[in-house]
């Protein structure tokens, strides 16, 4: 009786490593984030550039 038991719980084991296996699998890589990061850091220069030729920043209030 153990061992049938344990036989099941054993397969209901591997069903869940094979489930977040597959999750995990489906995650971007690290180029992926890095690439990302890249682009957010250049666009958000760019727009900061932006907001300063423009004088956009008077348009914020001061302390």
């Amino acid at each position: 009786m153990n061992e049938a038991a344990r036989q099941s719980d054993l397969a209901a084991l591997r069903t869940e490593v094979r489930a977040v296996s597959d999750r995990t699998k489906r995650l971007p890589g690290a180029g992926a984030l890095v690439l990302t990061a890249i682009i957010t850091a250049v666009v958000t220069v760019v727009l900061m550039i932006a907001v300063q030729r423009l004088h956009l920043d008077a348009l914020i209030p001061q302390r």
